[in-house]
């Protein structure tokens, strides 16, 4: 759950062989609004986010 949607998290999404992709740094609305779309069936995604802790550690996220 997201407590505060101005904060910026740090989100990434496991697809197929449940490797994950690049980061993403969004705000929590952002991430809120965040749809995922399985289209094959059976299916699964792996969607995992974190809180970024602070603005160096957002310019880290976003330089990877």
């Amino acid at each position: 759950m997201i407590d505060n949607p101005a904060i910026h998290h740090r989100r990434s999404i496991r697809l197929r062989a449940y490797e994950p992709d690049a980061p993403l740094v969004m705000k929590g609305a952002e991430l809120q609004k965040f749809k995922v779309v399985i289209d094959d069936r059976p299916g699964s995604v792996i969607v995992e986010y974190c809180r970024a802790l602070s603005p160096a550690e957002v310019q880290k996220v976003m330089k990877e």
